[in-house]
């Protein structure tokens, strides 16, 4: 694929960076732009590898409980995960991602009073403005910091 940065050197972007960020995620997980992926430069070329790995069930497994499997299935009924005390508010399919993307939203909300631009529109499904002012957005930062690798 051959990207022009033409188009777009007129726009400001963080510290004058021309160029992209680069994210090859799971067409089920919300892409998580913040500390995810890699940046290519303009005038660059760079090659990546992309693997695929699947891991299936068989109706036995499928019809153990939680507790016994140890483990969640995707497509795991709400009640089941309520059950273990999982509440997804956003996200109709389990994931691991997509569950700690939802902790990450409640914790930073709970802290910050708002949540990134970029994250799911969680104020819908909560009914509350999620939206930053300054001083969440510093809080974001901050919090966004201290918690690098901890939600990976």
């Amino acid at each position: 694929m051959k990207v022009s940065t033409d188009v777009y050197q007129k726009l400001l972007t963080q510290n004058d960076f021309f160029g992209f960020r680069v994210l090859v995620h799971s067409p089920f997980e919300f892409p998580e732009v913040r500390g995810k992926g890699f940046v290519l430069s303009s005038g660059n070329i760079a090659y990546i590898g992309v693997g695929a790995r699947r891991t299936t069930s068989t109706e036995t497994v499928k019809g153990m409980s939680i507790a016994r499997r140890g483990c969640i299935l995707r497509d795991e009924p709400k009640e089941d995960l309520v059950a273990v005390g999982i509440h997804m508010d956003v996200f109709d399919k389990y994931s691991r991602r997509s569950c700690l993307l939802e902790c990450r939203a409640h914790y930073l909300n709970k802290t910050c009073g708002c949540l990134p631009y970029y994250f799911p529109d969680f104020g819908t499904v909560w009914g509350v403005n999620t939206a930053c002012n300054l001083k969440g957005l510093q809080c974001l930062d901050e919090q966004e910091s201290k918690m690098e690798g901890y939600f990976a």
